[in-house]
């Protein structure tokens, strides 16, 4: 796609802005503990989209907007955008209460901490998993249209593609609890 109206220019970067100073919060979330604006914006999706700063080249744009244009020029979309505000926000917060913890911490304190971990890591494992799921499904649905199609050309291009798809997904440590090394065949 070539982008050629200014508006779609304007957006795109405004878009590739934004990312950099998520990208930038959640690598030293004690510059923006006081941004009180960009805290409210990161809150909802809504409010991302509505986000402006002139500095950084970000621009206020509609929700819907902001999805299209993510999903055209960002790695993993929208999505990644999304988990991004997600885990800015969450870094931002636990900067603040971190703050107002000036007091040396207890073995409960502590423990607590551990268990917020622990609880966040599972969350993330289970959104982990759902994603591996989906994928496979994809995967096997692909295939069965290939298939179909009858098309040895095509049947092939399919395999070829799926497999540099599974090699991606090989980071992935829940691949034991999945179908994932059956769809290779």
């Amino acid at each position: 796609m070539r982008i050629t109206d200014k508006r779609v220019i304007k957006n795109s970067s405004s878009v590739r802005a934004l990312r950099t100073l998520l990208v930038e919060v959640m690598e030293n979330p004690k510059l923006f503990v006081e941004n009180k604006e960009l805290i409210s914006s990161l809150k909802c999706q809504g409010k991302l989209s509505k986000f402006e700063d002139a500095n950084k080249g970000i621009t206020k744009s509609s929700l819907n907007t902001l999805k299209r244009i993510s999903d055209e020029i960002l790695v993993g979309g929208f999505s990644a955008l999304n988990q991004l505000r997600i885990e800015a926000l969450y870094l931002i917060e636990k900067e603040m209460v971190d703050r107002k913890k000036s007091y040396q911490l207890t073995k409960h304190d502590l423990k607590n901490q551990i268990s917020e971990k622990e609880a966040y890591i599972l969350k993330l494992k289970e959104e982990l998993l759902i994603l591996t799921m989906i994928v496979e499904k994809l995967i096997f649905q692909g295939k069965n249209y290939a298939l179909k199609t009858q098309n040895p050309s095509l049947i092939a291009l399919c395999g070829k593609e799926q497999r540099e798809i599974l090699e991606m997904l090989s980071f992935s440590q829940s691949q034991e609890n999945t179908n994932i090394r059956d769809l290779r065949a």
